[in-house]
């Protein structure tokens, strides 16, 4: 006897507006879940959302089969992040509700087809969105949208494209109210041509993909207001960097890319011997296929890093103009922690506000407390946020070192006289030895060379090259890491980080 399709169920949370109406899933094949259609549209009564105005954020795993899902007409103001897991939907209806904004994660709908989301309040449209490879017809029309992401000039996919009664700047208004042919028309045309590069002119670059033109040319013309500064408190004031906007994007996507590459190739040496790796890997030929398999490395795929370069970029929250409000969710307080997982979280706090060291400090300070309360896991902390920091602003290793501010002399001092932890695991230990390499005041060594050197050391190897890879990153750019390591890290987890640090340089006005 065959199995019996099961029907979906629906969240608790929006059961009684269910249940009052004459909504339910229509699968058109008892014995295929691939095809369940869903109209909610003028079901959910207003005091549903009276509350919190959001759909549950459990709703995708009560309909994962869901391929059409209808929520017109219910008052929704907020949508899940985890609107993404619904995987198989084509046709999304969100049309005359009460949203103002849309999560990145529709994103990941890549086998989205339809999309209305007309009559509501948006005044911006995720980049992601442009990237979906069969979305056919979208309605945007009846919002308050004023850019379109340029990552819609390159979508070729789009026949329908409604943008009437937006007070849109790009395109321009006068387009977006002639019709989906001229709206799609203007942004193709404005679509960079690809021109063919010689192989040996070849040139990495960060996939920049800027949600706000305006915002990202801050730099390039004048300074931003004090409006923009409240509204947007990571903005870069003119002046707080030597480098230029375009070098300060390149540096900063290198310094996390660069993290992600040491924590991640870190994962293969991580608590070896030195015999044990001399064993088991050669320097000229290390990359993530030669990640050993044994019971600690098994917990990882090859190309995946480890949960602290999750905490390190605050995955799934704001990144990271509450970084206290999310270290404290991240993990609960533990006081007794003195090993070196702190460090990597003091990376991202040497970003945000990077020409202002006294709040570097203040938020490095807050969050290593949060887990590590060890003065020298503090001690550690301040410095690697105050030495990304400086470096940003465009000083020398050598230079950003004797800049360091003062707060930390007491942790150091205390550290020195007596309270010195087990070397290898002591955080300062770990530290000084990571920025060794990625400091020496010499021409920079090749990317490979270094940070397998740092690695090799065994110990808390992901800590290590998390650290020795995001100052070489710095030093050397986005553009100066090796492809092939890149190319190793696992797809969703290079998408995922593409799109936080593009919101990140968003949030600093950078191009």
């Amino acid at each position: 006897m065959g199995l019996r399709a099961r029907r979906p169920t629906i969240p608790e949370g929006i059961g009684m507006g269910i249940a009052t109406s004459s909504a339910s899933p229509e699968v058109s094949d008892p014995d295929d879940l691939g095809n369940v259609k869903l109209d909610l549209s003028q079901s959910l009564p207003h005091d549903a959302f009276a509350k919190t105005g959001e759909i549950p954020a459990s709703l995708p795993h009560h309909i994962p089969h869901c391929t059409s899902l209808d929520l017109s007409h219910n008052h929704i103001y907020s949508l899940p992040d985890s609107i993404c897991l619904l995987l198989h939907l084509v046709d999304l209806n969100l049309s005359h509700n009460d949203l103002s904004e849309l999560p990145e994660t529709m994103g990941y709908l890549r086998k989205l087809e339809r999309l209305d989301m007309s009559y509501n309040s948006l005044t911006g449209i995720p980049p992601l969105l442009g990237t979906l490879p069969r979305l056919e017809k979208l309605n945007m029309g009846h919002n308050k949208i004023r850019m379109v992401p340029s990552t819609f000039s390159e979508n070729n996919s789009l026949s329908i494209f409604i943008l009437s009664e937006n007070p849109t700047k790009f395109p321009p208004r006068e387009v977006s109210n002639a019709g989906s042919a001229s709206v799609l028309a203007y942004l193709r045309s404005q679509a960079t041509p690809k021109k063919p590069t010689p192989m040996l002119m070849k040139r990495k670059t960060f996939l920049r993909q800027a949600s706000d033109i305006s915002r990202a040319d801050a730099l390039d013309s004048s300074p931003p207001s004090p409006l923009n500064r409240i509204r947007n408190p990571l903005l870069i004031p003119q002046g707080a960097s030597s480098y230029t906007p375009k070098e300060l994007s390149d540096k900063i996507a290198g310094l996390l890319y660069g993290a992600a590459l040491g924590d991640a190739l870190g994962i293969g040496t991580q608590f070896l011997s030195p015999d044990e790796i001399q064993f088991y890997y050669e320097a000229e030929v290390y990359d993530f296929q030669h990640i050993i398999r044994d019971s600690t490395r098994s917990y990882w795929k090859r190309g995946d890093w480890t949960d602290n370069f999750d905490i390190t970029v605050l995955r799934d929250e704001a990144f990271p103009t509450d970084p206290h409000g999310v270290a404290v969710k991240v993990r609960p307080r533990f006081e007794e922690f003195t090993d070196p997982f702190c460090l990597p979280r003091a990376i991202i706090c040497g970003i945000g506000n990077f020409h202002d060291l006294e709040e570097v400090e203040n938020n490095a300070i807050r969050i290593c407390k949060t887990t590590h309360s060890d003065k020298a896991a503090v001690a550690a902390s301040v410095l690697l946020a105050t030495l990304v920091a400086s470096m940003l602003q465009g000083k020398s290793g050598t230079e950003s070192l004797s800049l360091l501010s003062s707060s930390a002399s007491p942790y150091l001092h205390e550290h020195v006289n007596g309270e010195a932890k087990e070397s290898g695991r002591d955080p300062l230990s770990v530290l000084c030895s990571a920025c060794t390499a990625a400091l020496e005041e010499k021409e920079a060594k090749d990317f490979k060379e270094t940070l397998f050197h740092v690695i090799e050391r065994g110990g808390y190897a992901s800590v290590s090259g998390a650290i020795a890879g995001s100052l070489l990153g710095l030093r050397l750019g986005y553009q100066g890491l090796p492809e092939d390591w890149l190319d190793g890290i696992l797809p969703p987890n290079r998408l995922y980080l593409d799109t936080k640090i593009n919101s990140l340089l968003d949030m600093m006005g950078l191009p």
